[in-house]
C-alpha cells in the first residue's frame, strides 16, 4: 500500500491517511499493524484478529498502544467541539508538563492511531524530570519544577 522505503516516511504516509479518512476499514488498519508493530507483525495481527473481526477499532488502537509502546500511556482521551483528542506521554513516575503526543480527529479511533503512529515517528527525547533540591541542613528534600 504504501511503496515509501523508510519506516519514517512510511509512517509519516500512514499519518496522511489518517488523517484524511473519516471512517476506518480492515485493510488500513492491517497496513497500520504490518508498518508499525516491531518483532512479528504477524503474530501481532494474529493476536488482535478478534478485534479486527468484531470492527472493535478503539480497542485495537488501545491494544496497540500498550502491546508496542509500553514505556507510554493515555493520558487523555476527550471530546472537544467535535473533535476526539488523544494525549500521550511516556509514563514517568511524575509528569505534569505538556503531553508529548496529542492528536485530534472527529473519529475516536482514529484519533487513538494518529497518536500512536506520531509517538512513533517522534525521536525519543526524555521528557524532563523533577531534580530534588536540599531547603535546609535536614533530610527533607522538595521537587522542583523544571523546564
Amino acid at each position: 500500500m504504501y511503496p515509501v522505503s523508510s519506516k519514517l516516511e512510511r509512517l509519516a504516509a500512514l499519518m496522511t491517511t489518517l488523517g484524511r479518512t473519516d471512517h476506518l476499514d480492515e485493510e488500513l488498519v492491517r497496513s497500520i499493524i504490518l508498518h508499525t508493530c516491531q518483532g512479528n507483525p504477524f503474530a501481532t495481527l494474529a493476536t488482535l484478529r478478534p478485534m479486527i473481526v468484531a470492527r472493535s477499532w478503539t480497542d485495537l488502537g488501545l491494544g496497540l498502544i500498550t502491546e508496542q509502546m509500553p514505556t507510554w500511556c493515555v493520558c487523555r482521551l476527550c471530546l472537544d467541539d467535535g473533535l476526539w483528542w488523544c494525549a500521550m506521554n511516556p509514563r514517568h513516575p511524575v509528569c505534569w508538563g505538556p503531553c508529548e503526543v496529542d492528536e485530534p480527529h472527529p473519529v475516536l479511533a482514529i484519533a487513538i492511531l494518529k497518536a500512536f503512529v506520531t509517538a512513533l515517528i517522534r525521536p525519543e527525547n526524555p521528557a524532563p524530570r523533577a531534580t530534588k533540591r536540599r531547603i535546609a541542613a535536614s533530610a527533607v528534600f522538595v521537587a522542583v519544577d523544571c523546564e
